[in-house]
């Protein structure tokens, strides 16, 4: 996507280059550009998201064109580059140009080190600055971003303030209602009514992408339940004031060391577990069902109209992972709906239907007696005849540790 502020006969110019990777943020950059009318310098941007790169050669050989003539290209990686299939052939022409870049991928991996600082060649103190616009992202930051272009591009005298940064976790709800009080709200829920925990990033919460969170909590709550949305970063920050998950759930998900809630719909990929560090599986302070809902980066008629239904990146991100932390996989929830070059986040409304349904289910187990419970395991039988086969792991011998420790537990 391109776009100007169409400041025009200032006599000073400025070529920015966004890529977003795994986030299918890019718009929003051009947007705010294009609102920087009272800035005297022409800014030419273009952005895009690197799945759109990915799954077009025209739309790459568009983003190589602006990359040759950008004096300055940023690359915002979600989860490195293995995402973006095309990085290298990009950075190709970054270095073979000479273009100052800043690339961030919010974490220690192969895209935060030496190489990578070596592509910016301004002071670290500068480096640091536009790294934080970039990692804590929203409006204000991304126009500091820009500002510091403008100036050290086009010798605009402005001043770039310092990164605004904005809460780091907290409980949401859908409006984002004025002079809503967290304490207060959570002293109003009734421990009578089941109550579902919906966690979803902050990101989404900075950027307004909650169109799938807004659906959910209104469907589990037209249901009769209560629900107490968070929005959080998965691990510990003290620059961005984030308690990470284990703070999130200690905060807003546990009282007097008891659960708020019956169940939880996890809305970020990965394993969190992971991510939050610590001793442990962060999950086990609760002591209730996690399940999760994978997110789709597709529009909802790709996904319908595809019979393996996600992606391999889409179940390595939303069931692989998340499963090593012993999350309970339902429905896709968030689908990307294509509009132009910008993307919005939807979701599909028997999908909602169907993650309300399975976390009230969950709450509703968790109030009968153990020894009314039935349990049934189901056993695969591949075209092989080796039942319960599990790549080399002893099925058997764990199925009999598992009935045992459910008669132990109280289960019939």
């Amino acid at each position: 996507m391109r776009s100007s502020n169409r400041v025009h006969g200032s006599g000073r110019s400025v070529s920015l280059v966004y890529i977003s990777s795994g986030l299918m943020d890019a718009d929003a950059f051009t947007s705010l550009c294009r609102k920087l009318g009272w800035v005297d310098v022409d800014i030419a941007a273009y952005s895009a998201n690197s799945e759109v790169l990915d799954a077009s050669e025209e739309a790459f050989s568009e983003a190589v064109e602006a990359v040759r003539a950008a004096d300055l290209v940023v690359l915002r990686m979600h989860g490195g580059s293995v995402y973006f299939r095309k990085y290298g052939r990009l950075m190709d022409v970054v270095v073979s140009k000479g273009i100052p870049a800043m690339i961030c991928s919010g974490s220690a991996d192969e895209l935060e080190g030496e190489a990578s600082r070596a592509l910016f060649p301004y002071p670290d103190t500068e480096y640091s600055l536009l790294h934080d616009f970039i990692d804590i992202g929203g409006e204000r930051n991304l126009t500091g971003l820009v500002l510091w272009a403008c100036r050290t591009f086009a010798g605009m005298d402005v001043g770039v303030p310092e990164a605004e940064v904005p809460r780091a976790q907290g409980i949401y709800r859908p409006g984002d209602v004025r002079g809503f009080k967290e304490e207060a709200y959570l002293r109003s829920l009734d421990s009578s009514k089941p109550t579902v925990a919906v966690m979803f990033h902050q990101a989404q919460w900075l950027r307004g992408t909650t169109a799938h969170i807004d659906a959910l909590v209104r469907e589990i709550e037209r249901k009769g339940a209560q629900t107490i949305p968070v929005f959080f970063t998965s691990g510990e920050n003290g620059k961005l004031g984030s308690t990470g998950l284990r703070g999130a759930v200690r905060k807003y998900l546990l009282k007097g060391g008891r659960p708020r809630v019956q169940a939880v719909v996890m809305c970020m990929g990965f394993s969190q577990a992971a991510m939050a560090g610590g001793p442990g599986n962060v999950f086990g302070m609760l002591g209730v069902p996690v399940l999760q809902a994978p997110a789709v980066y597709r529009s909802s008629r790709d996904w319908e109209d595809d019979t393996a239904g996600l992606s391999p990146q889409e179940v390595s991100m939303g069931a692989i992972q998340t499963e090593l932390d012993g999350q309970i996989s339902t429905a896709p929830l968030q689908f990307m709906e294509p509009h132009g070059d910008r993307f919005s986040v939807c979701t599909v409304p028997d999908r909602v239907t169907a993650v309300a349904d399975s976390a009230l289910a969950w709450c509703r187990l968790s109030k009968l007696p153990r020894g009314d419970v039935r349990v049934a395991v189901l056993l695969d039988m591949p075209t092989s005849g080796s039942l319960g086969a599990c790549r080399g792991l002893d099925t058997m011998n764990s199925l009999c540790r598992l009935m045992s420790r459910l008669s132990d537990e109280g289960y019939s």
